[in-house]
């Protein structure tokens, strides 16, 4: 017999409905042997409920979840284009062959340009305009304990 979700919920019902009419009906029994079959009959029953309630679980883990809307959220690459024959690319003036990367004649020419005086930040502990731990003077300069 095939255990799907409907039985093991269909039993968690009986198992928990019979421990409970049991574990109200022992304490108005008068004879003490039978208010403890009563009270081990709830036992009894809660603990099939328990096991029920754990293979039904199991069930439902296995269950393959329904499908998802997927939402582009700006973070997913973009299909290829297929039908453009040629990609257009900035003109860099680069040119790569097997004996190596030639640099345009003016490419020696690029200097960076030094920040201005304004520019500059001046820590209290003298680094400029980043914190310089090799220099004594430096705030974060290992200390001897």
């Amino acid at each position: 017999m095939q255990k799907d979700q409907s039985y093991h919920e269909s039993a968690i019902k009986y198992n928990e409905g019979i421990a409970e009419f049991a574990e109200n009906l022992a304490p108005e029994l008068e004879h003490e042997e039978v208010q403890k079959w009563c009270t081990s009959v709830g036992k009894q029953h809660r603990f099939h409920a328990k096991r029920h309630r754990s293979a039904l679980n199991k069930l439902l883990l296995k269950k393959v979840p329904a499908p998802v809307e997927a939402i582009a959220d700006g973070l997913d690459v973009p299909a290829p284009i297929e039908d453009a024959e040629e990609i257009a690319t900035p003109n860099t003036d680069i040119n790569v062959s097997t004996d190596g990367i030639h640099l345009p004649p003016d490419a020696a020419k690029v200097v960076e340009p030094e920040p201005e005086e304004k520019d500059k930040q001046i820590l209290p502990d003298g680094c400029t305009p980043f914190h310089v731990p090799s220099n004594p003077t430096c705030e974060f300069y290992p200390k001897e304990s």
